[in-house]
């Protein structure tokens, strides 16, 4: 008998895969951009014209694996064919420096993904079809942790910007070659668009378009979604919620109209039934009008504070 793939910890798994995928494509453009920057310079420093990818992995294995071995390559130098050997190398001066910056970001993102992960177990969600994981997703990207490992990621590029500016002051090129004296300046435009692609990521990642509400987790944990499998590989909760609030929106329009939802209402799409559908709607208008009196009780508040402050005055 096949598997159901409803069997499977979904939430964890869409989560790593979907929730945090902003966090590994930081991770990734983080490592390509560090990398070309460090091999690009080197190669530029003494002539090097030809494929760069063995001198980028020796220098990825040096700064994150803090030791490479040796690697011997053939390029094209000067337009000739000669051979090269990278020696064994380890990280001295300066590269504590960079290596330091480096590590920033990646710190910060094992931070975030655990936890992140720590935080769904410990709530002991396993479906991504329950209620109480849109509420984890929803509420952890307007949580103060959720701020500060993002602000730790963002910080990352700007403390490397620095060390990177200050290095190219302090070594603009290599102290055996005057030919090239900006070569460190110069790498700038052959890795801008990793670093772009950075920060299209962590931009989505400071500014999230989640759902904003403070809905009760008991009455959530009542509600059962439908997602089909490919909400698991590729459907975010923000995308879910905003059709959510969209279904929300025609039903009650439909309910007004007709007193019930019609044949192909827009809400019965993401719940297994009909009926499914219309005790969610009950319950998600509650949950929104306890809201609501919530918010107005308030103002009230602040309103009232403000009428015997200036009374007192």
């Amino acid at each position: 008998m096949a598997l159901d793939w409803r069997q499977l910890p979904t939430a964890p798994l869409h989560l790593l895969l979907v929730e945090l995928r902003q966090v590994w494509l930081a991770m990734l453009t983080w490592g390509m951009a560090t990398s070309d920057i460090t091999a690009k310079v080197w190669m530029d420093n003494r002539g090097i014209i030809d494929t760069k990818s063995i001198v980028r992995h020796h220098f990825w294995q040096k700064y994150f694996l803090f030791h490479s071995g040796g690697v011997i390559g053939n390029f094209s130098a000067h337009g000739e064919r000669t051979g090269l050997h990278l020696k064994e190398a380890h990280i001295e001066g300066f590269g504590y420096v960079w290596c330091s910056a480096l590590w920033i970001l990646p710190l910060a993102a094992f931070g975030f993904v655990m936890h992140a992960l720590c935080l769904l177990l410990s709530r002991k969600i396993w479906s991504f079809e329950t209620g109480d994981y849109l509420d984890l997703t929803w509420k952890f990207k307007r949580s103060p942790p959720f701020k500060a490992y993002v602000a730790a990621m963002c910080l990352s590029s700007i403390v490397l910007g620095i060390v990177w500016l200050w290095g190219s002051l302090m070594f603009p090129s290599h102290p055996e070659i005057e030919d090239a004296p900006y070569n460190n300046l110069s790498v700038f435009y052959d890795v801008w668009l990793n670093f772009a692609l950075l920060v299209f990521s962590l931009n989505a990642l400071l500014f999230p378009l989640d759902p904003v509400h403070n809905w009760e987790l008991k009455e959530l944990q009542k509600l059962r979604f439908r997602r089909s499998i490919l909400h698991l590989l590729l459907g975010t909760n923000t995308n879910f919620g905003l059709k959510l609030i969209h279904g929300l929106w025609t039903a009650r329009s439909e309910m007004d109209v007709e007193g019930r939802l019609s044949e192909k209402s827009r809400m019965q799409r993401y719940f297994w039934s009909r009926e499914d559908a219309e005790q969610a709607l009950v319950c998600l208008v509650d949950m929104q009008h306890l809201e609501s009196r919530t918010h107005f009780q308030k103002y009230a508040e602040i309103e009232s504070n403000d009428s015997q402050r200036r009374e007192s005055e």
